[in-house]
């Protein structure tokens, strides 16, 4: 049956002169190439959620140090530190030269120098509670928009 439809289709091809797919087969080839999508797409959506929440953490991880320097540097001059707010935030992402940002009254929290929290919004709209106490020290998670 197969060499009959590969003849027919061979002696229909010298006649007219063209070759080509006949639309059954490009139809087929979408369909398979549907299906395929339909199974990875998901899949690949979770991938990229991952990243973007790996990319949040390192981006949280350099505020940190930025903010730990700056605590370091207020703390010499005031041993009373307790926070950094205002333009010391502003210091922060300066130092630490990435696309997020605090909320506005966002405060980063400092014990006998060292930062302990705060909380930050990836440009990704991914936000990292950090804190030196819990269990897990950076917390992921992605804002979602209000409808």
């Amino acid at each position: 049956m197969n060499k009959l439809a590969t003849r027919a289709k061979a002696q229909l091809q010298k006649k007219t002169g063209k070759k080509g797919f006949t639309l059954v087969e490009v139809i087929v080839v979408l369909v398979i190439l549907a299906i395929l999508a339909a199974l990875l797409i998901p899949s690949m959506v979770k991938w990229i959620d991952k990243a973007h929440e790996k990319e949040a953490i390192v981006e949280a991880r350099t505020i940190l140090m930025s903010a730990q320097t700056i605590a370091s540097e207020t703390y010499e001059k005031n041993p009373g530190l307790t926070e950094l707010s205002g333009d010391q935030l502003t210091k922060v992402t300066d130092l630490a030269n990435i696309g997020g940002n605090f909320k506005a009254g966002t405060k980063i929290s400092v014990l006998n120098g060292t930062v302990t929290g705060f909380t930050y919004e990836t440009s990704k709209k991914y936000q990292v509670v950090y804190s030196s106490t819990a269990a897990e020290t950076f917390t992921v998670t992605k804002i979602v928009p209000n409808p």
